[in-house]
């Protein structure tokens, strides 16, 4: 049996399954609702019932006071429902809203795509997950005090879960540990989430993704939480890449296509022996203008070198990129 949750002041909607407290689904619908520990010890996912009766899941530690208990104030994490509810809630709006975290994980999977490539996911303790808005990143660090800032590629629906994506870069001390010592149920401390580029649910805006190599974990954390909202925006995604080797998730890729109705997937393979790298990145990014003569009514997101940033940057708004629909946050980067 489902049962449908509505938050107030934001009017967003979603379903509640048979076994699942309010907060767990809220979180699996792509909400930004506030919480911390998510076990009853912190009380920052409190809620206030407005309409309907909701029924206490798990045992919490934290005090509700009297006068908040009287008022209908219940802790998310902690509490169910077997009927239609309408909730008074908090809700991140921003990147500003989502407090700086310090979690001990601990590496659940490392799958070696090739020599170069390489998908890293994390696991935090039950009680303590990370809370972050999709696009954002996060520092890793390992042994040695080696560290990292790099896109989350997972979704925020689940933060107990926390994915990376690696190019390795020969002399590179942290890469080289990935690569070749790192090793299951080892841990990792991740602090943040860093980054202000995010998706907004109520922009209507088509979007443009133009990354290369594994930026495009910053595009698989995006569409994930588009997915979770069932947005009907229309998207292209242009994956630059060296050879075909490096599409690591073209699979992926192409089930989003035939699934979504307004996906497009568009590999874009380098190519040119007599030039180098940046050139025919430039040139591609031509290319693909050219592809959107009306391109200023789209909203593009960038995750380029960033040696190149500055020249892609104005060759876009060259071309008639609105700058406040531009989207190149500091901290992305395709390694």
């Amino acid at each position: 049996m489902t049962t449908m949750v509505r938050l107030e002041p934001s009017g967003h909607q979603f379903e509640v399954e048979t076994g699942e407290t309010i907060l767990e689904a809220g979180l699996r619908a792509g909400l930004p609702i506030q919480y911390h520990c998510s076990n009853g010890t912190c009380g920052e996912c409190k809620g206030i019932i407005i309409q309907g009766i909701a029924l206490p899941a798990l045992h919490h530690d934290y005090v509700i006071k009297s006068a908040e208990k009287q008022a209908g104030t219940v802790l998310l994490c902690r509490t169910t429902t077997n009927q239609d509810l309408v909730i008074q809630a908090n809700e991140a709006r921003s990147a500003e809203d989502i407090p700086q975290q310090n979690i001990m994980t601990r590496v659940s999977k490392i799958d070696v795509i090739h020599d170069h490539t390489l998908i890293l996911n994390l696991r935090t303790p039950r009680s303590h997950t990370l809370r972050f808005l999709a696009g954002q990143h996060a520092q890793l660090e390992i042994k040695n005090h080696l560290s990292r800032i790099k896109t989350i590629a997972s979704c925020p629906c689940n933060g107990m879960i926390l994915q990376f994506h690696f190019t390795h870069n020969a002399g590179d001390p942290f890469t080289d540990y990935i690569f070749n010592k790192l090793h299951t149920r080892e841990s990792v401390y991740v602090s943040g989430p860093f980054g202000k580029v995010s998706l907004e649910e109520d922009d209507d805006h088509p979007i443009i993704f133009i990354v290369y190599k594994t930026g495009f974990s910053m595009v698989k954390s995006l569409v994930e939480l588009a997915i979770s909202w069932d947005k009907a925006q229309t998207m292209h995604l242009f994956w630059i890449t060296d050879n075909e080797a490096e599409l690591y998730y073209e699979n992926y890729c192409r089930s989003w296509a035939a699934v979504l109705d307004d996906f497009q997937y568009t590999p874009f393979l380098l190519n040119g022996a007599n030039k180098r790298t940046d050139v025919i990145l430039m040139d591609s990014l031509e290319n693909i203008c050219d592809l959107y003569p009306d391109i200023s009514r789209y909203r593009v997101f960038l995750n380029i070198p960033r040696r190149v940033e500055k020249k892609g940057k104005s060759m876009l708004l060259g071309r008639g990129v609105e700058e406040n629909l531009l989207h190149m946050d500091d901290i992305f980067e395709y390694r």
